[in-house]
């Protein structure tokens, strides 16, 4: 009577830790889904990585483009605004009416008609240097302001990769985790 309740015990300690070993063995099923999926947005989130840094890489190249454009833009806008500057002081220098001068000392029609000619030739210079130098500036902004913009997706860019590479060093730490867990229930 002692041995078979004994026996009966026993019986159904065997059964409980069947059924505990049935457990461990379908978390030991979940833990390693849950690696699987890691894995998975590892991956996704390694290549995203990737795609950011390429990404990266172009604008600098772009960057760097639009700055050798702008130093050249600078240098023309310099060049015509001495250009511009030399003109005026010319100008300021032969007086108010100095454009009259050589009209006055013309000798006969035909001189005068030559006379006149280089002088709204020279006046088309100047208003041809001044359009120039108006559109340079305008080309110069127009790239400074491309650049700042180059410059801002950079930072937004650079800003999600580090995002991204926090995601990664979290879903890492959250592997170590199931791999612990895993192991204990291995040795369980």
């Amino acid at each position: 009577h002692k041995e078979r309740k004994a026996l009966e015990r026993l019986k159904d300690q065997i059964e409980e830790k069947r059924r505990q070993a049935d457990e461990a063995g379908r978390k030991r099923e979940s833990i390693l889904q849950g690696i699987q999926t890691l894995d998975e947005r590892h991956m996704r989130y390694r290549q995203s990585h990737q795609d950011i840094s390429r990404k990266l890489r172009k604008k600098d190249q772009e960057i760097e483009a639009i700055n050798a454009q702008i130093a050249r833009l600078r240098q023309g806008v310099e060049e015509r605004q001495e250009a511009i500057l030399a003109r005026l002081r010319v100008q300021y220098m032969e007086g108010r009416f100095g454009h009259w001068k050589p009209l006055l000392a013309s000798n006969s029609y035909g001189d005068f008609q030559r006379r006149l000619h280089y002088l709204s030739a020279v006046s088309e210079r100047d208003y041809g240097l001044l359009e120039t130098f108006k559109s340079d500036m305008a080309n110069m902004q127009a790239a400074e302001r491309q650049r700042e913009e180059a410059r801002l997706g950079m930072v937004a860019y650079k800003r999600s990769t580090e995002r991204q590479l926090h995601d990664i060093n979290e879903v890492k730490k959250e592997k170590k985790v199931y791999l612990t867990k895993l192991t204990d229930e291995k040795e369980s």
